[in-house]
C-alpha cells in the first residue's frame, strides 16, 4: 500500500518537474557592422559592372532607350536588392564589432559618388534619355539604401553626406 502511493508521489513529482523546467534561452546572433559592409560592397561590386556600360554608350554617343533601360533596370534592382539585404538586418547591428561608421559611410558614398557620376554624364551628354532615370524608380531605391543604413547605424547618412 505505501509502496504504491510513493510510486504515485514519485510520479508525479516527475510529471511536475518536467513540465516546469525551463525551456533553454534563445539567444539572437547579433549582425556586426561586417555585415552591413558586406552588403554595401555587394552593391560596388554590381554597380561597378553597371556603370561603365552606362558611361561607354553615353560617351560615345550610342546611347537609346532599348540598350540604356535595362541598364537601368539592374542599376535599380541592384539598390532594391541591398535595402532588402539591410532590412533583413532587422536593426540589430553590433556598432562596436566588425568595422566602423566611417568605413560603411566611406564605402556607401564612393558607391554614390559613381553613380552621381555616370547619372549626371548622362544627363549632360544625353538629356533625352533622363526620363528614364526615374521611371524605373532609381531615385528611390537610393533612398531605401540610406534609409536602411541609417536604421542599422544611426548617424552613417551624416557621415555620407559629410564625405
Amino acid at each position: 500500500m505505501i509502496f504504491s502511493r510513493v510510486v504515485a508521489a514519485l510520479f508525479a513529482f516527475g510529471t511536475i518537474s518536467a513540465v516546469a523546467s525551463p525551456a533553454p534561452a534563445v539567444v539572437e546572433k547579433r549582425e556586426d557592422v561586417s555585415d552591413v559592409l558586406a552588403v554595401i560592397s555587394t552593391l560596388q561590386s554590381t554597380t561597378g559592372g553597371i556603370l561603365p556600360q552606362i558611361d561607354s554608350l553615353v560617351n560615345t554617343d550610342t546611347a537609346t532607350e532599348e540598350n540604356l533601360t535595362p541598364l537601368l533596370q539592374q542599376l535599380t534592382a541592384a539598390f532594391d536588392t541591398s535595402a532588402v539585404s539591410l532590412e533583413a538586418l532587422q536593426g540589430r547591428v553590433d556598432e562596436n564589432t566588425g568595422g566602423t561608421k566611417d568605413e560603411v559611410a566611406e564605402q556607401t558614398a564612393a558607391v554614390y559618388t559613381d553613380v552621381i557620376r555616370s547619372l549626371d554624364n548622362l544627363k549632360t551628354k544625353t538629356p533625352q534619355f533622363w526620363p528614364l532615370v526615374p521611371q524605373f524608380g532609381l531615385d528611390a531605391a537610393l533612398t531605401q539604401v540610406l534609409l536602411g543604413l541609417n536604421i542599422l547605424l544611426a548617424g552613417v547618412v551624416q557621415l555620407v553626406a559629410a564625405l
